[in-house]
């Protein structure tokens, strides 16, 4: 789907559903840098950012504005985030599209 700072997004879909989604990957070799340190924190944030508003809206109407996280993991190489996948573009586009 695409290619970040920090890592790559992949287009995945469920065996069973056939729901698709992002599955965002993170190397563990390039967070394991000192100099890299503060890339570990901010995505360690970001899933504990994600899994906290799981939780506060599982059972609840979730606002449009937040990506949910469905999973995270890892395994000796890569650190992951599951994400449902919109398939319409990133943000930068949709903004420039709609000027919101």
């Amino acid at each position: 789907m695409g290619e970040g700072v920090y890592g790559v997004v992949h287009l995945a879909r469920h065996r069973v559903s056939g729901a698709l989604y992002a599955v965002k990957s993170f190397p563990k070799s390039r967070i394991r840098r000192i100099e890299e340190r503060t890339t570990y924190m901010r995505l360690e944030r970001e899933r504990q950012v994600l899994r906290l508003l799981a939780g506060e809206l599982r059972g609840g109407i979730q606002p449009h504005i937040l990506v949910r996280l469905i999973c995270s993991g890892h395994d000796n190489e890569w650190l992951r985030l599951v994400l449902p996948a919109y398939l319409g573009g990133d943000l930068s586009k949709l903004i420039d599209e709609t000027g919101k």
